[in-house]
């Protein structure tokens, strides 16, 4: 069996059958000066203090890629596009608003709509306060059962009418609201 040993200078030692066989001499002699030549031009060493930082690898791989999530959306009311906030690629969160439409009429009929519930609050409060006189007056029979009954009845009719016109102020609110396009969740914008 042949071995042998290798140092920084060459070959140390060769042994054949477990004998010994001296190759220093030999090697220096072969090498024919490198050795001296090199241990003269030692390689330049850098010195760098380690550093902990996250590892990144990558691998390149080819195939396609398919969301696991699409939704298709729109705006819920019609009106001209006023604002998009984003561009195809961007990321967005849930919620996030993407587009708005012109809110300038929608924004006049929420106005007037909160106008009118005032108008009907001030009626209501009006009306309460004639069916709460017409009360004591036909207790103390100073007008007949009839007039009260009529402000009783208006006063039902202007609480109504209130009750009529804050649903309509909430139903412009919720146009309003609906005027803004949101993120169903959060993804990968596709397409404008």
């Amino acid at each position: 069996m042949l071995a042998c040993w290798i140092n920084a200078k060459g070959v140390e030692g060769l042994s054949l059958g477990g004998r010994l066989l001296p190759l220093l001499v030999l090697s220096q002699a072969v090498a024919g000066g490198q050795v001296a030549a090199q241990e003269d031009q030692a390689a330049p060493v850098k010195v760098a203090r380690a550093v902990m930082a996250p590892v990144r690898e990558e691998l390149p791989l080819t195939g396609s890629v398919s969301a696991r999530r699409l939704s298709r959306i729109s705006p819920e009311v019609a009106g001209l596009v006023a604002t998009v906030r984003v561009d195809e690629g961007d990321e967005v969160r849930q919620g996030e608003v993407l587009l708005e439409l012109d809110r300038a009429i929608a924004d006049l009929e929420y106005a007037g709509a909160q106008a009118r519930v005032k108008e009907a609050q001030a009626r209501a409060a009006e009306a309460a306060r004639q069916r709460d006189e017409a009360a004591e007056l036909v207790k103390k029979e100073h007008i007949a059962s009839t007039r009260y009954e009529a402000a009783r009845a208006a006063a039902e009719i202007d609480a109504a009418a209130l009750e009529r016109l804050q649903a309509e102020l909430g139903r412009q609110a919720e146009l309003l609201r609906r005027r803004a396009v949101r993120a169903p969740f959060a993804a990968s914008s596709r397409k404008r």
